[in-house]
């Protein structure tokens, strides 16, 4: 999923996206976030589960259960969740 995520990321419709967000988290969430979601969809259909928001729940939440018990895991969710939402900035 984090390749197919990086790969998106590097296409110019997610570029466009990005660009008329600027810093706008509404915006993010209208233009970039359901390009985001269709990757993912397509990533977790292919490790078995179904290709809609319900299989990505399903496999979210697998990867919560799942972190617990591995660093690498834990890690790597981290890692996919920074590349669908970015940290918000530090506000002081």
């Amino acid at each position: 999923m984090q390749n197919s995520i990086l790969e998106c990321q590097s296409s110019k419709a997610y570029q466009d996206s990005l660009a008329l967000c600027r810093n706008d988290m509404v915006k993010y969430m209208q233009r970039v976030y359901p390009l985001l979601v269709k990757i993912q969809m397509e990533a977790v259909a292919s490790y078995g589960f179904s290709g809609d928001f319900q299989g990505v729940q399903a496999f979210l939440n697998e990867m919560a259960v799942l972190e617990n018990e591995d660093q690498e895991i834990k890690k790597l969710n981290e890692d996919i969740r920074h590349l669908i939402i970015p940290p918000l900035p530090e506000f002081r």
